[in-house]
């Protein structure tokens, strides 16, 4: 009797294909999709372990390896990892054809998390409609 890695387990008959700098990676009742290079690490280490037996529990191992990531819909897992990345690679799945309505991009990857800055002048007054007017002063 041959022992499997949790690679082999947690895959089950699923498979991972790179495309470019990406790799779509579908499982039973799963699929993601991550950068390349997070996916060689990934698999390296899931080579390197042995599975305990229950395929669910390898998923989630080989699962929790991964910083980036953008689910399948209804996969039951969410999107993870840093903003930039993750709208690179929005980009990199959209010039690949891939259907984006398919997969749970977050939202908010338009923002960069930071609050706008006033562009008031150094001693100007905010109208109601937000632009800034200089004030004379009077002396």
């Amino acid at each position: 009797m041959t022992t499997k890695s949790i690679l082999d387990s947690a895959l089950n008959g699923g498979r991972a294909s790179r495309n470019g700098d990406l790799v779509v990676v579908v499982m039973p009742a799963q699929a993601f999709v991550t950068t390349s290079q997070e996916y060689l690490i990934a698999q390296q280490w899931a080579r390197s372990k042995q599975s305990n037996g229950l395929p669910h529990r390898d998923r989630a191992a080989l699962i929790e390896k991964f910083e980036t990531m953008i689910p399948r819909n209804n996969s039951g897992l969410s999107a993870r990892g840093n903003p930039k990345i993750l709208k690179r690679m929005v980009a990199d799945m959209e010039q690949l054809g891939m259907v984006l309505e398919e997969w749970a991009i977050p939202l908010n990857l338009d923002d960069d998390g930071m609050k706008p800055r006033k562009k008031a002048a150094e001693a100007g007054e905010e109208n109601a409609d937000g632009s800034a007017e200089k004030t004379a002063d009077k002396t």
